[in-house]
């Protein structure tokens, strides 16, 4: 992405909706039912601000994404029940799989 230097970057809920929903499908037996009512309260969620565009260009890691996601997944409360077993897989497949590159 493109930009003015230190311009907010947020995340759309949906880039990231997969994966999670992988990481909580695999949790047994509280995971599977929970994939589909995560879904829709994940993706209404609002953009996930994940950093600001450096000076020059950069890289905001799986990792940065990663922290911002689990920070919103803590606040669907139907998640409760697995957010222990979540977030660790989440941290996981976010990290190796995520990045945004910038230039400002």
């Amino acid at each position: 992405m493109q930009g003015e230097p230190g311009q907010p970057v947020s995340l759309s809920p949906s880039a990231v909706v997969q994966p999670v929903t992988s990481v909580l499908s695999a949790i047994p037996l509280l995971g599977p039912p929970l994939a589909q009512p995560f879904q829709k309260a994940f993706t209404a969620l609002p953009p996930i601000p994940i950093g600001a565009l450096p000076t020059g260009s950069g890289v905001i890691s799986g990792g940065t994404i990663a922290n911002q996601v689990v920070a919103q997944l803590k606040n669907i409360p139907l998640l409760g029940p697995v957010l222990g077993l979540l977030v660790g897989g989440v941290q996981q497949a976010l990290t190796a799989g995520c990045g945004v590159v910038g230039r400002a």
